[in-house]
């Protein structure tokens, strides 16, 4: 074989390789977020469970992830990434111990990382060490009980409390608090799905779905515990609500600032006019008055995925970088469901969830959302995630100086989860956001089967060259008799051609306009440049098309313009829809 041949075949295997590699690959070890004030999302391994993934932080800034894995060697899957976002330790501990293991939880109780969790409907916990992962002999603190529920809260001062609850036929919260975790303490002999939240003044607050044991509608519950002094018959805040035993309750989540509380829930309706709906609603109120209550406010989020981050964070709120302002967004879907929120020691509080976000495909996907509450109702927005495979189940936590961690689930088979983790935090940031050979390989995959792909639609290339042909044809007539390119009726007629060319390609998709060139496959691509190249790349397409159709022309000895303009019509067609494929894709 020639050299050059061998060198292009060559180069041709290397290139279907990585295009092929990249296609198999189904988890990504990390994928670009579009907020502009988020890490790319860290891949954390394989789940079955579709509960969401805890966190926690020590105090120097190490972060500590779990879940329960999957495979012959799954189990309690732990790791450790330190402030600086190195990957500690990771640890899987064998699946025969926690053969039906759920609800996985970290805290911190003595000073010792522990692990708490539920199996068979005990309660469990065992204790993490914290240099290497090593997990422990467990110990039973609740047995004899069918827990389903549970939520834990620690504080600063190495405080712990567990509130756990039992299912829709054997209801009851209870809190487990003290040294020994030992003695449980009812507070609602009704309650289910207890959630814990302490504030930045060392009080706890909780927030429960009170199930009445004969037919009757649930409510939404709340207590205060000040200074974290757990007592029975605590003074409970019952908030009414429209709920009808038809109805699924989801929820509750409470998130606490340094002036307000933030109470909700959602309801699934499944009769009657409202049937289908989703309603998620929240109530605010200022610390210790709860009476004070705002009447429930239903929450819409916006449905497409195009979305402006131009608020920068308040100076006292979370540090999530640049976000939607609220008050411009256009709220139309109420496809929100599994919410979380949280406590913080700043002026703002966070809530995620998984919404319904309009597709490339032009059909709608799950994503996770983020939005910030502040003074008792939303300021900010951002979308976290935005794939193909649909992501749930968030959970957040916030670290003490308002950087914001986020774990959720991507959809990976049927019965399988993806974990993945992102992070406001600056050293944890840098280091996710590095790229990898894997990076690379993923790039250069998305980037060739994209442009394959973008070719696919080749066939509108015919919608942007006919007009312009019949007007060629209309047009000879100022051209007759001449067999020269440089003629004036050759230059008038392929001007008039190309400018109605062009005109066609972006008056009928008018996304290719607001495009940014390569963006759907080259997600590193800086905003700063997004501008430049909406500018640059469609005068290179025309220039490059023109160049190539010219010398194609002269070689060939060819001095008709209507040839002249059907070659720069198919070269400028190929080039534009290998770049710009992926956006006439989703029109």
């Amino acid at each position: 074989m020639h050299p050059s041949r061998h060198n292009r075949a060559l180069f041709v295997l290397l290139a279907l390789s990585f295009l092929l590699s990249a296609c198999l690959i189904q988890s990504r070890e990390r994928f670009w977020l579009d907020p502009p004030g988020w890490s790319r999302a860290q891949f954390l391994g394989i789940t079955e469970s579709t509960r969401r993934v805890p966190m926690t932080l020590d105090p120097e800034g190490n972060l500590y992830a779990g879940f329960f894995s999957l495979g012959e060697t799954g189990g309690m899957s732990l790791m450790k990434f330190t402030s600086d976002g190195e990957l500690d330790w990771r640890v899987t501990e064998s699946q025969s111990r926690f053969a039906t293991g759920r609800n996985l939880e970290l805290a911190w109780h003595n000073g010792s990382l522990l692990a708490i969790w539920i199996d068979s409907g005990d309660l469990l916990s065992a204790t993490i060490q914290a240099d290497n992962g090593e997990l422990g002999p467990f110990s039973i603190l609740v047995e004899d009980l069918q827990i389903k529920d549970i939520s834990v809260a620690d504080s600063d001062e190495d405080k712990l409390v567990i509130a756990f609850s039992g299912s829709a036929d054997e209801p009851g919260i209870y809190l487990l608090q003290g040294s020994n975790l030992t003695t449980p303490v009812l507070i609602d002999p009704q309650g289910v799905r207890p959630q814990l939240v302490i504030d930045a003044y060392s009080s706890l607050h909780a927030a429960w779905i009170y199930q009445p044991a004969v037919l009757q509608d649930a409510q939404l519950r709340y207590a205060v515990f000040p200074e974290m002094v757990v007592q029975e018959n605590p003074q409970i805040t019952q908030f009414v609500t429209l709920y009808r035993t038809s109805d699924v309750i989801e929820g509750p989540f409470l998130g606490v600032d340094l002036t307000h509380v933030y109470l909700g829930d959602t309801a699934m309706i499944r009769t009657g006019l409202r049937e289908g709906q989703i309603e998620t609603s929240y109530r605010a109120f200022p610390l210790w008055d709860p009476l004070a209550a705002s009447v429930p406010v239903r929450l819409f989020m916006p449905m497409d995925y195009e979305i402006f981050y131009t608020e920068p964070s308040p100076p006292t709120g979370l540090q999530v970088g640049p976000r939607a302002d609220w008050d411009g967004l256009s709220l139309n879907t109420d496809q929100i469901v599994e919410v979380v929120a949280t406590g913080t020691s700043r002026s703002e509080v966070a809530l995620a969830f998984h919404e319904r976000v309009d597709s490339l495909s032009g059909q709608t996907q799950a994503q996770i959302g983020l939005l910030t509450m502040q003074v008792g109702k939303p300021d900010g927005y951002q979308l976290i995630s935005f794939t193909s495979t649909g992501s749930k189940q968030p959970n957040l936590l916030v670290s003490q100086d308002g950087y914001v961690f986020l774990s959720w689930l991507e959809v990976t088979d049927v019965r399988t989860y993806s974990v993945y983790l992102a992070t406001t935090k600056p050293g944890l940031k840098t280091e996710f956001d590095a790229l990898t050979m894997q990076d690379w390989q993923n790039m250069i995959g998305d980037l060739t089967f994209g442009m394959l792909s973008g070719l696919v639609l080749f066939p509108v290339v015919l919608l942007w060259m006919i007009p312009p042909l019949l007007l060629m044809a209309l047009l000879s007539v100022i051209r007759r008799n001449e067999d020269r390119l440089t003629r004036p009726g050759h230059l008038i007629s392929l001007l008039v051609a190309l400018a109605v060319f062009q005109y066609l390609k972006f008056g009928i998709f008018p996304s290719l306009r607001a495009s940014i060139p390569f963006i759907q496959w080259l997600p590193i691509i800086p905003g700063s440049w997004y501008r430049p190249l909406q500018i640059t790349v469609p005068i290179a397409i025309v220039l490059l098309s023109g160049v190539i159709a010219m010398n194609m022309v002269r070689k060939r000895g060819q001095s008709s313009p209507t040839v002249l303009f059907i070659l720069y019509a198919l070269i400028d067609g190929v080039l534009t829809l290998a770049i710009y494929g992926g956006s006439l894709f989703g029109m």
